[in-house]
């Protein structure tokens, strides 16, 4: 669909009606703030899980090396 929006010769290519430029930044920052939100999110998730695994491991590491856990063979 062709939509004429001027019957101007001299107009510019790059004007936009003010409905069109409202909905170009619209998008725009709706897009950026998603993939902010998105982010964080997935960045929060690995932040928690990388916590957790670090204290497992540290909890496992150190029941290996208590002397209650460790037997002696003879």
């Amino acid at each position: 669909v062709l939509v004429i929006q001027t019957d101007n010769p001299d107009a510019s290519v790059f004007e936009a009606t003010p409905v069109q430029a409202f909905q170009f930044f619209f998008w725009v920052f709706f897009v950026i703030g998603n993939v902010v939100v998105v982010g964080g999110i997935l960045g929060l998730v690995f932040y928690v899980l990388n916590r957790m695994l670090t204290q497992e491991r540290s909890n496992t590491s150190s029941a290996t090396n208590s002397p209650a856990t460790t037997e002696t063979t003879q």
